[in-house]
Formats: structure tokens, sequence, C-alpha cells
């Protein structure tokens, strides 16, 4: 098995958690399991046809229909993950991490955790030395947010505790905080007090009057070189002869608005 995967040609085993590939956006992540079945509008696929496979194959349904089977990303995970909340997109996701600086090693602070969208990204990125400490005042989403983590296999980098902005932070030092609540400026003087200097502060909100508040909160609170933008991401359909973009996007999610630390 070592030398099948070294060689990129891994095969599913029962408890692997495999995609599903119908069409475009249209694919299910399950996890096989021996004499197990999964059903859809399509027909139904029996896991022991997969089970055996390398990554990449293809399984019929009983209707006679195709799919490709994929080792899922990080990506897929989060748009398939079980919620109680409008979770964070990777579009967003990926360009937060990115400009935050988060990595192996950080340490950084999550307030409102909500289905846990985001808290596996910064488990993720900051695994295998790091920690987040995820914060929520709703015991339901830091309990749902808990099982995402556990399937995702991330738990042990993340620190869960019920909070309410307005009690603070119990840690200092950190790299970057993120905020995803719908009073973000409430956070913003915790965020300070608990950041390292030159540390960074993220929030996303949905409206131009959350993000007018969260800037002048910053500005109040000695952040400096403070950035806000908006990410909208059109996909598009490569064909021969009548490549065009795809009938819907993924538009307007949220403003993210940054900030750094200062000391004077």
């Amino acid at each position: 098995m070592d030398a099948e995967k070294k060689m990129g040609n891994e095969i599913i085993k029962e408890g692997d958690e495999v995609l599903l590939y119908l069409e475009r956006d249209k694919f299910f992540i399950i996890e096989v399991k021996q004499n197990s079945s999964f059903s859809f509008h399509k027909g139904k696929i029996e896991h022991n046809s997969i089970i055996g496979k390398p990554y990449g194959c293809s399984v019929t349904t009983n209707k006679g229909y195709t799919l490709k089977v994929f080792r899922p990303t990080l990506a897929d995970r989060i748009l398939k993950l079980k919620r109680k909340t409008q979770i964070m997109y990777p579009k967003d996701i990926g360009v937060i991490i990115l400009k935050s600086g988060v990595g192996n090693g950080s340490r950084v602070i999550e307030m409102g955790c909500g289905s846990g969208a985001l808290t596996i990204a910064l488990a993720h990125s900051v695994a295998p030395d790091g920690i987040v400490y995820s914060y929520d005042n709703r015991e339901e989403f830091i309990e749902l947010a808990k099982k995402n983590l556990e399937k995702a296999k991330l738990s042990k980098f993340v620190v869960f505790q019920k909070r309410d902005v307005k009690d603070g932070f119990d840690v200092e030092g950190v790299d970057a905080v993120f905020i995803d609540l719908p009073e973000p400026w409430e956070a913003v003087p915790h965020a300070a007090r608990a950041l390292k200097n030159s540390g960074i502060v993220v929030s996303l909100s949905p409206t131009f009057n959350q993000l007018e508040r969260t800037a002048i909160a910053m500005e109040k609170n000695g952040f400096g070189f403070i950035e806000s933008f908006e990410i909208l991401m059109r996909t598009i359909l490569p064909r021969e002869n009548k490549t065009r973009p795809f009938e819907r996007m993924v538009s307007h999610t949220g403003f993210i608005i940054m900030g750094r630390k200062t000391v004077d």
C-alpha cells in the first residue's frame, strides 16, 4: 500500500472519504463502507464497487450514469459541511488565510465559529505546530463545529470555548484574530489587546454599514494598513468554439476588512 501511495496510485479502502463527481458543480462526498450503498436522483452506487479501486476511477449507477471518484480537497469538504448557519466560502477563506500570513505554528483566535468552515481551514493551516482558539456564544454552534472538525481529522488543533464577545479573549500574543459576527466592531478592541505587535485582525460582513463601523473601530484601536475588498468568482465553461461564463456565479458573500496592529 505504501508503495502504491508513493507512486500516486493509492487504493480506496473502507472508511475513506471519496468525492463522487457527476457534472459541473454536482458532486457528493461519502465515506465508503463494506456492503453499503449511496442513492441519489441518478440511481444507486454500491460502496463495494469503489473499495479496492484507485482514486480517479469511474463507477456506474444502477441506472447507467457514470461518476468519477476523486479524493476530496479541503475546499470540497467545506462546501459540503453540515451547517446551521451561512458558511464562509472557499473563495473568501483562501485569500483571507494567504493575506493574514497564517501558517504552521501560528496561534490564532476565531470569534464566531458557526458551522466550522473557517475553523477547519485555519486548523489545516496552523497544523501541526499551531493552535486555533475558537469562541462562540452558542453551544449548538460549537458542538456542530466540533463534529465537522472531527470528521476532517483536525480536532487536536482547535480549542473551543463558549464565550461572548463582550467578555474579550483569554489568550494574548496571537498572530491573527478572525471575526465573523453580526457586530464585529465590538470585538475589535479585544482583538487589539490579544494580538502581538503587527498582528492582523480580519472580519467579514455582508453589509456596507457593518464594514464602515468596523473600519472606524479599527482606526480608533490603533490598527494600520487597513484594507477592504470583495471577491467575486465567476465560473467559465471551457468548450471548443463555445466557451462562455456559467449561468450562475458566487458573487456577493461578504466584504472583507483587515488591519495590522501598531504600537504608537
